[in-house]
């Protein structure tokens, strides 16, 4: 415990420590106070959960749309006024935030010193999604952290408390579960179960509270809002799923508009990242490097495939991003040309493109082209690339 606060401690009085002190009320200034964020819904369902109320109403201002199970991971936050609350969990979400830059960190530079750069650079780079996440206080900081770490633990051997928190992260938004299946094709069965069986496990708190017949109308009534609050391919500018992308491109070609079709569009651009990605497993790498690429790689699919297409859900591209600027950076793949390539391609989908370099004009024309989007397409094949390299240097 001694040793784990030092540690700490150590951590807060470097550079680093001090760079993410001095954002944590900036950014909240900036993109939090003041601001119609999205946390009253969870601080409202704490509430409502404590008093065993129904948690689902589509006349609410901030209506609650997640799994009942969340409600209860928000009950002690309920206990303050909703302005407390709201800092604390802010200040949760930008900890969890930062500590996820460590934990990838440390993965890739085991016990070498790790420079800034590493840490500052990639910031910057996936800074637009930070901030969309933050002007909605949104859950993705903290979900993100618990995969990562359960990631961690896992790789430990620690199998009860990394399945434990990986199955918390994917209970607060249901597809990152999915995640899990990476274990079950790298054919490590035990930790698959694991996962699978705390998420079970975790969905069932609510009996305790509300009884069968009174969480299985809880099911119901999130099943009848979400229903009726989400569209599966919407045409809206903000949304960057892939779904959202087919929406806008068959509108606006006026060519296979019928839902069947749409249906086969998504398999072909979701099979576009798959394939990679089964090739990439067959290789049968196991460092700690290659399987923090193949993580990262799968932690990309959760923008591309979530039905809501917010687009606060891109800071999930954190690990991808990290990751590939640790290896161009540090190999100076950065000469190469299919490299230089795809940071053009990053840059233009995901930097250059933002409202506050270009203008809210051609950050929308960005928007309607799903740049974000194909920006994760770029990710997909940064990563594919790295770890390519990682075979061809194994069997050197």
């Amino acid at each position: 415990m001694k040793q784990s606060l030092s540690k700490l401690t150590d951590y807060i009085n470097s550079g680093l420590g001090r760079f993410w002190l001095f954002l944590i009320p900036l950014i909240y200034f900036i993109r939090v106070h003041k601001k119609r964020v999205d946390f009253p819904c969870y601080h409202i369902a704490g509430g409502r959960y404590f008093h065993a109320e129904n948690l689902y109403f589509m006349t609410d201002t901030w209506p609650y749309k997640y799994p009942p199970v969340v409600a209860f991971f928000f009950q002690p936050l309920a206990i303050f006024p909703l302005g407390v609350a709201k800092v604390i969990f802010y200040v949760l979400a930008f900890v969890a935030m930062a500590a996820t830059y460590k934990l990838i960190l440390d993965l890739l530079f085991g016990d070498e010193p790790i420079e800034k750069k590493y840490t500052i650079i990639p910031f910057f780079l996936v800074l637009r999604f930070h901030f969309y996440d933050y002007a909605n206080l949104q859950v993705n900081s903290i979900m993100l952290f618990l995969l990562v770490y359960g990631f961690v633990l896992l790789r430990k051997n620690k199998i009860f408390k990394g399945a434990m928190l990986f199955a918390i992260g994917g209970t607060f938004k249901i597809i990152p579960i999915f995640i899990s299946f990476y274990y079950l094709l790298k054919g490590e069965f035990k930790k698959f179960f694991a996962i699978v069986g705390s998420f079970v496990a975790l969905q069932l708190i609510p009996l305790l509270t509300y009884g069968f017949s009174g969480y299985k109308e809880l099911l119901k009534n999130y099943s009848s809002l979400m229903g009726q609050s989400h569209s599966f391919y919407s045409t809206d500018r903000i949304l960057q799923s892939a779904t959202s992308l087919i929406a806008r491109t068959t509108e606006y070609l006026n060519i296979l508009t019928g839902e069947t079709e749409r249906h086969l569009i998504l398999a072909v651009l979701l099979l576009v990242g798959v394939v990679p990605f089964l090739l990439m497993i067959l290789k049968k790498l196991s460092s700690k490097e290659s399987s923090l690429i193949e993580l990262s790689y799968c932690l990309l699919f959760y923008p591309l495939v979530n039905p809501v297409g917010w687009r606060h859900a891109h800071v999930f591209i954190l690990p991808a991003v990290v990751t590939l600027f640790y290896y161009i950076y540090k190999e100076k793949l950065f000469k190469r040309f299919a490299y230089k390539i795809l940071i053009g391609l990053y840059f233009l989908f995901n930097v250059i493109s933002s409202k506050f370099l270009v203008g809210s004009k051609f950050s929308h024309i960005g928007d309607y082209l799903s740049f974000n989007v194909l920006g994760i397409y770029v990710l997909f094949a940064g990563l594919f690339l790295i770890h390519g390299r990682l075979t061809t240097e194994s069997k050197d």
